[in-house]
This record gives structure tokens, C-alpha cells and sequence, in this order.
């Protein structure tokens, strides 16, 4: 999931990912289980199962340096 573009096509010749654009909001942690939300909403994700979450704090870096695991909430 990404709210780049760019990144969303270059994603699409990823063996395996399915890229998603999305809108960005807010920031942090609540951006993040927002976003897990949409995806479970949409049927990407389901209650109870554990994801993991690769970010970058800038969009100025090429570089991911935030790895999250989260559990799916219950809608």
C-alpha cells in the first residue's frame, strides 16, 4: 500500500504484490491501523491475522526503517 504513484507501478512487478493506492492520513501508528482497516474492509485482511508493516519516516528517503508487526482487529 503506498500513496506514491510511482511506487504503486513499480510494485506491480513485484512477484507475489498486490499494490493498493491509497490516500495518506494522518501520521504514525493511527495512520497505520487506519490504513490495516481499509484493507480489512476491502477483504484484503481478516480479524486475527498478523501482518507485517514495512514504512519510511520521509519521503525523501529511499530507505524503509520502520518494521511493525500488527494483528487485525475485529471490525
Amino acid at each position: 500500500m503506498t500513496d506514491n504513484p510511482r511506487t504503486y507501478r513499480q510494485l506491480n512487478l513485484v512477484w507475489g504484490a498486490t499494490p493498493i493506492l491509497a490516500t495518506s492520513r494522518g501520521e504514525g501508528p493511527g495512520r497505520i491501523r487506519g490504513l490495516l482497516g481499509d484493507l480489512r474492509d476491502q477483504g484484503y485482511l481478516h480479524a486475527g491475522q498478523i501482518v507485517p508493516v514495512v514504512a519510511g519516516s520521509s519521503s525523501a528517503s529511499v530507505s524503509s526503517n520502520v518494521l511493525r508487526v500488527e494483528t487485525i482487529e475485529a471490525g
